[in-house]
């Protein structure tokens, strides 16, 4: 099935649509490649909460590689060892929620080359949807519990006391775990919502093709 020929202007603004999806397609993967690319710099830096004795200051050092650590009721962690994993890990949580945002304009692009090229969009937008459903879901979830993981790895890599038995100068960093709270609710929920609107638009299919197949 195809649709109703566009008049001009409808197609001139469906070429500007897909010139500015391009656009901001290209700019967002820029931004995201650049942020990404800073996390493999040579400096690392997470910060951790630091318990200690309610008389002492807390004053934490690492046992392996070289570090700094500042404490103000939290520990800002800065090394140049290498610490390959919670660098990735946070290059892939930050790369979980630009990948939204790149499937959001992408089927915005492709939406409006098929409605420009009067051809059937609606199969394709269930699709992109459902991708847009199950990206959000997974970056809600994945994109802060490898946050918090990246942290957890890197004090455990620098060697910092996670308890008191361990810290034989009274403080320790507190690696942070990932709980429900720390879900990104917003981006769960809108992914809930696009896997709903996909599965009401796969429906709106069947019954459009049930009833064409009546008449």
């Amino acid at each position: 099935m195809t649709t109703a020929a566009a008049p001009p202007i409808a197609r001139f603004a469906l070429a500007v649509t897909i010139a500015a999806g391009a656009l901001l397609a290209t700019a967002t993967l820029f931004f995201a490649l650049w942020l990404i690319s800073d996390v493999f710099a040579p400096e690392w830096i997470v910060e951790a909460p630091v318990a200690s004795p309610l008389d002492v200051v807390p004053r934490t050092a690492g046992t392996a590689g070289e570090s700094d650590a500042y404490a103000y009721g939290t520990a800002l962690i800065s090394s140049y060892a290498a610490l390959i994993v919670p660098r990735a890990l946070t290059a892939v949580a930050m790369g979980l929620n630009f990948a939204v945002v790149l499937a959001s304009l992408t089927m915005l692009i492709v939406l409006a080359i098929r409605m420009r090229t009067e051809r059937s969009f609606t199969r394709a937008a269930t699709i992109g949807i459902v991708v847009l459903g199950v990206l959000s879901a997974a970056a809600s979830v994945l994109a802060p519990w490898f946050t918090q993981l990246a942290t957890a790895t890197t004090v455990t890599e620098l060697g910092y006391p996670t308890s008191g038995d361990a810290a034989p100068a009274g403080e320790w960093v507190v690696p942070p775990e990932f709980t429900v709270q720390d879900t990104n609710w917003p981006l769960l929920f809108l992914g809930i919502l696009f896997l709903l609107t996909a599965a009401l638009l796969a429906r709106a299919r069947r019954l459009q093709r049930d009833t064409e197949g009546l008449v």
